[in-house]
Order: structure tokens, then C-alpha cells, then sequence
């Protein structure tokens, strides 16, 4: 991929592939896409961030990442008007997310709880 990519608009292509295939997700292109020099090594290091975890697509793989990630999607669930379906999806993901946090004791049970109750997720 990376050696027969001499243009910007080819390794765009593949990048957007990848994406496609779901090998990787959006965080993940936009991060390759902003690199300036993108190689092998590169695109291992950005891989490595994100994990497949508990039926998601993508978790990422740090807890510094993951607390990100939790207040990202309980912003969105706080503040965004969004369908039936959405809601629920961003609900089993977001308990998915504190769910690993708890594990890794990033979190502590109460706040764990209090979460759940107050975002209404044990639905």
C-alpha cells in the first residue's frame, strides 16, 4: 500500500478503503491522513490506539483514551436530539466504554453508577 502510493490522492484511496473495509475508523483516517510522512511504522503506531472490544467496532486502547471517549458520548447523549435507534446504539456503547473503565478501575463502582442512573443506560 505504502509503496506504490507516490500521490496523495492514491494513499487517500486506500485510506478511505481501509475505512470502508472497516480495518480501521474515522479517528483513524483522519489521524493518517494529517500525517506528513506516512510509512509502515506510522500506520502500525495508529493501529495500536484503537482496539476491537466487547462486539464495538473500536475502543481505544489507552484509558486516556477512553475517558475521552466517555465524555465525548455523554456530551453527545446530553445534549444532541437524535432518533430512537441512535440514542440506544450510543447508549450500549457508552456503557460499553464505562464498563472497561470500571475494569481498569479508571472509574470508581459509585461513579459507574451514578452514570448508568443518571444517563438511564441500564435500559
Amino acid at each position: 500500500m505504502f509503496k506504490n502510493s507516490y500521490n496523495d490522492e492514491k494513499l487517500q484511496r486506500h485510506i478511505n478503503h481501509l475505512v470502508k473495509e472497516k480495518s480501521i475508523n474515522d479517528d483513524q483516517r483522519e489521524a493518517l491522513l494529517k500525517e506528513e510522512e506516512l510509512n509502515l511504522d506510522t500506520f502500525i503506531k495508529q493501529l495500536k490506539l484503537m482496539k476491537v472490544g466487547r462486539g464495538l467496532e473500536f475502543l481505544p486502547r489507552l484509558t486516556n483514551g477512553l475517558l475521552d471517549k466517555q465524555k465525548e458520548y455523554f456530551t453527545a447523549l446530553k445534549e444532541n436530539e437524535m432518533n430512537h435507534c441512535s440514542r440506544k446504539r450510543l447508549n450500549y456503547i457508552l456503557k460499553c466504554v464505562l464498563e472497561e473503565l470500571l475494569q481498569r478501575r479508571a472509574i470508581s463502582k459509585q461513579t459507574f453508577k451514578d452514570t448508568i442512573e443518571e444517563l438511564e443506560l441500564y435500559k
